[in-house]
């Protein structure tokens, strides 16, 4: 394919897109304020093509409480952003942070806590890695099944966002996964079907948030801590963290800007206690509202204190120390009745929380603390 034609194809889909925003907020502020529908659409065009803000981010940073003097301030384009977050870090080390078997790899040897890699499910059986075994056809499957936990996590070795990852509850011989139901062959045939090459999937136990977080987060998936860390000036901080909070019924932890019903809640990283929680108020825009009490169970967000938050801020810095050819990483680390582990490390990440978090745009401040 061409460049122009590439170009052309993803110029129709970005209008495409923006065009479904337009429409969608349209008919959120119909419902909402319909007395003033004409003034904050008029609002959001000029939002969109002064300053680059699509009507989503505009809702989601309430930009109608925003005087306009300060909406240039936004960092709205995240493919500049990661630019930005990469540009004092080495091609190699993103990479082989962003492979999950190879970062789980780097954690052993610098002897980091990570949640257990029982095994991996390869279509290619040339990959070796000490202590972990590697499962490339059905006989080996059979072979591992019977000494692994009734319930697992399994996600793709490359990957980002929880996309491709799910929960295994297994009881006798039958498995639920992924809304699915079946046997062990099943499962092994579902992962297979979503080999690509050169990949596979982690198989990993489920692990469970600490039992003092129960009624904040729900007890399906892993609520994880994300600990923001920099390098500058030779020595290691954390410039930012925040609970992120499993709600309802999901199995992933993903905020995706409200819109997965989940909420996140920022930390004060001198003391490891919560604020109120940011969430939406619907699924399918970002109409962004706090919560000092969870809006289901009741239990008090803000001012909770976590418990080991010395030990979750110490193993952030240790593990940013471990990679010093990367300035900056987004850790997601599980808070544990057995103690905090490493999930992941991100190269990339989102600069709206940031931003959502201090109620005003950080441009400025980001580009002098990542250029610096």
């Amino acid at each position: 394919m061409s460049y122009t034609v590439k170009y052309l194809k993803n110029w129709i889909k970005r209008n495409i897109n923006m065009m479904c925003e337009y429409r969608k907020a349209i008919s959120v502020y119909s419902k909402e304020d319909h007395h003033r529908i004409f003034s904050i659409m008029i609002s959001n065009f000029k939002a969109h093509l002064k300053y680059g803000i699509s009507p989503l981010l505009y809702s989601y940073y309430q930009l109608d409480n925003v005087p306009e003097s300060h909406w240039g301030e936004y960092f709205v384009d995240q493919k500049k952003f990661n630019q930005l977050l990469a540009g004092n870090s080495t091609v190699e080390a993103r990479r082989d942070v962003g492979n999950k078997l190879q970062f789980y790899r780097h954690c052993i040897t610098k002897k980091l806590p990570t949640i257990p890699v029982l095994c991996v499910v390869l279509n290619e059986c040339g990959f070796e890695i000490d202590d972990v075994k590697i499962v490339s056809n059905l006989e080996k499957w059979h072979k591992i099944m019977p000494t692994l936990p009734s319930e697992l996590f399994i996600k793709p070795i490359v990957g980002s966002k929880g996309i491709g990852s799910f929960a295994v509850y297994r009881e006798n011989d039958n498995f639920t996964y992924a809304g699915c139901r079946g046997s062990g062959e099943d499962l092994f045939d579902y992962l297979k079907v979503r080999f690509k090459s050169g990949q596979g999937f982690i198989v990993q136990p489920r692990m469970k948030t600490h039992s003092s977080l129960i009624g904040i987060v729900s007890p399906q998936g892993l609520s994880t801590i994300r600990v923001v860390t920099l390098r500058h000036n030779g020595k290691s901080e954390i410039i930012m963290a925040c609970l992120k909070i499993i709600n309802g019924k999901n199995e992933h932890d993903n905020f995706l800007k409200g819109m997965s019903n989940n909420l996140i809640a920022p930390i004060n990283i001198e003391t490891g206690e919560l604020t109120s929680a940011w969430g939406s108020l619907t699924n399918d825009w970002p109409n962004m509202v706090q919560y000092a009490l969870h809006p289901d169970t009741g239990v008090q967000i803000e001012n909770f204190v976590l418990p080991l938050w010395r030990e979750v801020a110490e193993l952030a810095l240790r593990a940013q120390e471990s990679l010093p050819l990367l300035q900056t990483i987004g850790w997601d680390i599980a808070l544990t009745d057995e103690g905090v582990f490493i999930v992941e490390a991100n190269t990339a990440y989102d600069a709206a929380s940031f931003q959502l978090f201090e109620k005003r745009g950080l441009k400025s401040e980001l580009q002098k603390l990542f250029s610096s």
